[in-house]
């Protein structure tokens, strides 16, 4: 196989699996950032240098609107609780909740390789913004 085959062939690959990480966030896994690893990837294995490839500017441009989407994320999470009456207290407890859940939950997983890791982080994420709304508003005497 010559060289320009096996780059169209790992450039069609690359467009499948970054597919399939844009399907991902519809369950509610990190989509985005598996997006922006697989193009840094590609980016690392055939530099623009070579003639063909992802330049890195393009690399930090994903970065940037991979951060700027999670923090869209987040403040719409805080608004859509905010309306629905919770409070500060339990929003901020529910978002360390998830970040100490949801590494926990990776590393104490269910044992199947790859997709045991990803249900336990989903999961203990789920369990730990549980916990930190629960503690949050009951601290406050609300039920």
């Amino acid at each position: 196989m010559g060289p320009t085959l096996i780059y169209y062939s790992c450039a069609v690959l690359l467009l499948v699996a970054m597919a399939g990480a844009w399907l991902a966030n519809a369950f509610a896994l990190p989509g985005n950032w598996l997006m922006v690893g697989l193009a840094a990837l590609f980016a690392f294995i055939f530099p623009v240098s070579s003639g063909r490839g992802i330049d890195w500017k393009t690399i930090g441009v994903a970065v940037a609107l991979a951060v700027l989407g999670e923090i869209v994320e987040l403040v719409a999470g805080a608004a859509g609780a905010k309306q629905s009456g919770a409070s500060r207290r339990a929003m901020f407890l529910a978002v360390v909740g998830t970040m100490i859940g949801s590494v926990l939950g990776a590393f104490v997983a269910i044992p199947i390789p790859v997709v045991g890791s990803i249900v336990g982080a989903v999961g203990g994420g789920a369990l730990g913004a549980f916990a930190g709304a629960y503690i949050g508003e009951t601290a406050l005497g609300r039920s």
